[in-house]
């Protein structure tokens, strides 16, 4: 409670300092260090990333690329690809894991 009540008057100016900068990511992006660089990929990107075929793919869409996923798929950077279903085991791939009655 008592971190409710202090005044945070120095963390909102210190953001709103930041403010202006936040339309240049790719050069804070290029500034930051290896481990932050991981850290924003992981914020951004919630399920994998994987890099083939000179393109970036993931599973699902970040909402912030939302009104610009066409643009982000023409120019090849990004595919959101859909995950596989999960499908049931086949008995006859894993002969160990079932047991038929008069089959052996």
């Amino acid at each position: 409670m008592n971190k409710l009540k202090e005044d945070d008057k120095d963390k909102r100016q210190k953001m709103r300092d930041l403010l202006p900068t936040l339309p240049d990511i790719p050069g804070i992006f290029e500034k930051a260090g290896i481990k932050d660089q991981h850290s924003f990929i992981r914020e951004v990107f919630k399920h994998p990333l994987t890099y083939k075929d000179d393109m970036c793919r993931t599973h699902t869409k970040n909402p912030a690329f939302a009104h610009n996923l066409l643009k982000i798929k023409a120019k090849r950077l990004l595919d959101i690809e859909q995950p596989l279903p999960d499908l049931p085991i086949n008995p006859m791939c894993y002969p160990g894991l079932y047991r038929f009655p008069n089959t052996l």
